[in-house]
Parts: structure tokens; C-alpha cells; sequence
């Protein structure tokens, strides 16, 4: 009888952990953010502001400041390199971006400044979506940039809604972490050889 329940328990919370969740951020001036699960809604941002007590800091004297080392510096940019090859696509099938959508007027104090800002903000966004499609599937995307001439204030509508199935994203990030560690490893060897 108890196998029997422990076998229910565990059907259960890979149920729950193959439904999907959805972590949707939208800017229209301000900037908010949700996820749903199920029927179920949690408001991420803006959270509810909470008072932080200020904690006074004792002046310690005769000690100099430490200076930061090159090498830690080296060591972290490293370490960067090697996660973002560990991932090396493994994350495309995992995380789905339904919704993609990026609207903004530009606007500037004359239309030489107005053309130039559109032209950059066009640039670095265009960039970024295929940057980013290399990474993972965007299912929809709309994008629409234009000068505006006329207004002197900028208009911003960002809307980009993600999908993840948590247990896939589990092992996601364990066959990443494996391969960080082999990668790790492999460049180990190479210093010590040298």
C-alpha cells in the first residue's frame, strides 16, 4: 500500500513538472513582470516596497585596501567563456519565446537627432532578435521602429512572453553543468601542460 502511494506522490510531481510555465515581462513605461503556472498568477515586479533598516558600519583602522589582482579578473572572464560554450545550444529546445514584440516612436530635438537615434535603436535591436534566435526558438515576433518628427518624447511598447517546461529545463541545466565542469577540466590540463 505504501509503494503504492509513494508511486501516485511521485506520478504526480512529474505531472507538475512537465506543465509548462510562463514568465511574461512587459515595458510600456514602466516595467512589469509575472509568471502563471497552471491557473495560477504570481506578480514578480514591481514588488511591494519594503523597508530596509540602515545597519551603521564600523571604520576599521590600520588595515590598507586590498588591491584587485589581474588575475582573479582573467579568471572570471574565463569562467564566462566556458558557461556560455557549455550551453552551446542546449538551452534552444528548452526555452520557447512565444511572443516577441518590440514597438518604439523616435523621437529628438531635431530630425537629424530623431534619424540617427532610430537608426541605432534599429540596429542594436534587429541584432539582438537574431542573437537571441540563435540561442533559443521564437515562435512570434514583431518589431516596428520609426522616427517620429513631430513628438519630442520617445514611445516605448515591449511585450516578450516565455514558455519552460521545468523538468526539461532541469535537465538542461545539468547536462550544461556537466559539460562546464569537462570544459573546465580540459582547460585545467592545458595550463598545467604548459
Amino acid at each position: 500500500m505504501g509503494w503504492l502511494i509513494a508511486a501516485s506522490v511521485i506520478a504526480l510531481l512529474l505531472i507538475f513538472l512537465l506543465l509548462p510555465v510562463y514568465f511574461e515581462i512587459i515595458y510600456d513605461g514602466d516595467v512589469a513582470a509575472c509568471i502563471r503556472y497552471i491557473f495560477f498568477r504570481f506578480k514578480v515586479f514591481p514588488a511591494k516596497e519594503k523597508k530596509i533598516k540602515k545597519q551603521k558600519k564600523k571604520k576599521e583602522e590600520g588595515k590598507k585596501p586590498e588591491k584587485k589582482s589581474k588575475t582573479s579578473f582573467e579568471d572570471t572572464v574565463s569562467t564566462v567563456i566556458n558557461m556560455l560554450r557549455a550551453v552551446d545550444g542546449k538551452l534552444r529546445k528548452v526555452i520557447i519565446i512565444s511572443k516577441f514584440e518590440f514597438f518604439s516612436s523616435i523621437s529628438g530635438d531635431d530630425a537629424c537627432e530623431a534619424a540617427v537615434s532610430y537608426g541605432k535603436l534599429s540596429a542594436i535591436i534587429n541584432t539582438s532578435l537574431a542573437v537571441l534566435k540563435n540561442l533559443v526558438i521564437i515562435k512570434r515576433s514583431k518589431i516596428k521602429i520609426s522616427p517620429d518628427f513631430i513628438s519630442e518624447e520617445t514611445k516605448t511598447y515591449l511585450h516578450i512572453k516565455i514558455r519552460i517546461i521545468p523538468a526539461v529545463l532541469a535537465f538542461a541545466v545539468i547536462k550544461i553543468f556537466i559539460s562546464y565542469l569537462k570544459i573546465t577540466a580540459e582547460e585545467n590540463k592545458k595550463t598545467i601542460t604548459e
